[in-house]
């Protein structure tokens, strides 16, 4: 099950990144704290792991088009 997971978020966690992550936080934030979850517990964890760098390609691209929409309002163009 994990190296399907993991596969999914190789795949898809381009474009699906906040949405994945606000998913694992959830399930982490939420899960029953018995012995029973460890594993899906550490599960997540490690898409999480996986997902990070989706994240920082995303959060880059995102913080350019912010900086880059600021210069044209700023220049005028």
């Amino acid at each position: 099950m994990l190296t399907a997971a993991m596969e999914t978020v190789e795949r898809h966690g381009k474009n699906s990144a906040e949405e994945l992550l606000k998913i694992f936080e959830y399930f982490l934030e939420h899960a029953p704290k018995d012995e029973s979850f460890d594993n899906i517990r550490q599960s997540v964890v490690i898409l999480m792991g996986s997902l990070a760098k989706h994240l920082v390609i995303f959060l880059l691209v995102r913080s350019f088009k912010k900086v880059y929409t600021f210069s044209i309002l700023l220049l005028g163009v």
